[in-house]
């Protein structure tokens, strides 16, 4: 019987469950030099200098990677339990940052399996990016999701 989100829970309570994704990230959707000027913008815009979030641009180095890149790089061309995550997440149209992941009461997958999925800011900014740039055809980094603050959304 394959893997299925079977519901979502708190952070607190999934750290009771064996962990089966999740963890560090913050690569996904630019390369070092955008990276840098990346955070640099941010720390500007928490800073009160006057940045937008809306001001952060894309690679121009012609790095634009999607879900494909992010499976093969996080080494689970054979999970289950991220082909699972994925569709939770595209039904439920998430697009909350890792600060929601980690501190709503239904920001953590739990699986049929009985485990669960506890990630980082920037690893859960990794995981909704590479979602949605292939849902969307559309370049997103790990810095769109990283905090709810910065997810654009629509208005």
């Amino acid at each position: 019987m394959p893997v299925t989100v079977e519901r979502w829970g708190s952070y607190m309570e999934a750290e009771e469950r064996p962990q089966v994704l999740g963890g560090a990230g913050g690569w996904f959707g630019r390369c070092e030099p955008c990276h840098k000027e990346q955070l640099r913008h941010i720390n500007e815009v928490y800073a009160g200098k006057g940045a937008s979030v809306e001001a952060i641009p894309p690679c121009p180095h012609g790095h634009h990677p999607r879900w494909a890149e992010y499976v093969r790089v996080m080494e689970l061309e054979r999970s289950e339990h991220v082909v699972a995550l994925r569709a939770a997440i595209l039904e439920r149209q998430l697009r909350e940052g890792g600060d929601w992941h980690q501190s709503a009461e239904d920001g953590v997958p739990f699986f049929s399996d009985g485990t669960a999925a506890t990630y980082s800011f920037r690893a859960w900014g990794d995981l909704l990016a590479a979602i949605w740039s292939e849902a969307e055809n559309k370049d997103y980094g790990y810095m769109d999701f990283y905090m709810s603050r910065l997810v654009k959304r629509e208005e």
